[in-house]
């Protein structure tokens, strides 16, 4: 199935803020650690100060994904320069293909559309951040030939006496 990643509309960016936000508060909340007041300021901070200006802020590529077939939306993505030890890269924020659309390969080929626009853009390298516990993004990154390269682990400590 082939998509292509149209950008999005000025229209439509409120409703990407409200579910990207979500979702994002959701996985700190249930993978990162933080309970869910924490997780939700965080996610409004984090976005208030990596999209100031919405839609227009530089650097920034917000799109939704769309079947060529036939247009249908099915999900959305986003991703930014990002500076990585010096160097820009191009930065995965976000990447949600709708519940109704998975198991279809539309998220691989989403992924893989984004590696041609960042190509186009003249960056060389992709990065991504994936929370431990999404077990099925992760297999889908390692897949299309990310590799791991930091992986953070924790353990709830108890009184044994």
């Amino acid at each position: 199935m082939s998509v292509r990643l149209r950008p999005l509309h000025e229209d439509e960016y409120a409703a990407f803020e409200a579910e990207s936000m979500r979702q994002y508060a959701d996985d700190l909340h249930q993978n990162g650690g933080l309970d869910r007041d924490q997780a939700e300021a965080k996610a409004q901070t984090d976005f208030a100060t990596l999209l100031p200006n919405g839609l227009a802020t530089v650097g920034h590529t917000i799109t939704a994904v769309e079947r060529i077939e036939d247009g249908e939306r099915v999900g959305r993505l986003w991703f930014a320069a990002r500076d990585a030890n010096g160097r820009t890269v191009a930065y995965l924020y976000d990447i949600e293909i709708d519940e109704v659309w998975r198991g279809q390969g539309l998220g691989r080929a989403a992924m893989r559309e984004l590696e041609r626009e960042a190509l186009r853009q003249g960056y060389d390298v992709l990065e991504l951040n994936v929370f431990g516990g999404n077990a099925p993004a992760r297999a889908l990154y390692r897949s299309l030939g990310f590799a791991e390269t930091a992986v953070s682990m924790k353990k709830p400590l108890h009184d044994h006496s």
